[in-house]
């Protein structure tokens, strides 16, 4: 399954690596273009109680744009982002239709008393 993680920070990077090491296919998304150089060439340092791995294997990219069409999106970004990201996440040709280039969208945003919460789960149009 090709897995896109909007939204690559802390979070995301747990939440990502635990999908890596079930075997999905990842792709790390962050508008922090350093972060995302450094996951694509030194892997990704996943620390556990049970102890510390490299997980590597991760495609990146500072924009959704470079991509291509996902089996599932999942934002993991900061509530007052998810309008752009969501934009960002939508193919130019789709626009008028608002759909976006993933079977399942999965949207998780931080609010403002750090708490996650899930915002929004729906199938689209591939």
């Amino acid at each position: 399954m090709k897995i896109a993680m909007i939204g690559s920070g802390a979070a995301g990077s747990v939440f990502a690596a635990y999908l890596r090491k079930g075997g999905a296919e990842l792709w790390l998304v962050d508008k922090y273009k350093a972060h995302m150089d450094k996951i694509a060439a030194d892997g990704l340092i996943f620390r556990t109680p049970e102890g510390e791995e490299v997980l590597t294997g991760f495609h990146t990219s500072a924009t959704a744009h470079d991509i291509g069409t996902m089996d599932m999106v999942i934002l993991m970004v900061k509530a007052t982002q998810t309008a752009d990201v969501m934009a960002d996440t939508m193919p130019a040709s789709d626009r008028r239709r608002r759909s976006c280039r993933c079977k399942t969208v999965l949207a998780m945003t931080r609010c403002s008393r750090s708490s996650w919460t899930p915002t929004a789960s729906s199938t689209a149009a591939a």
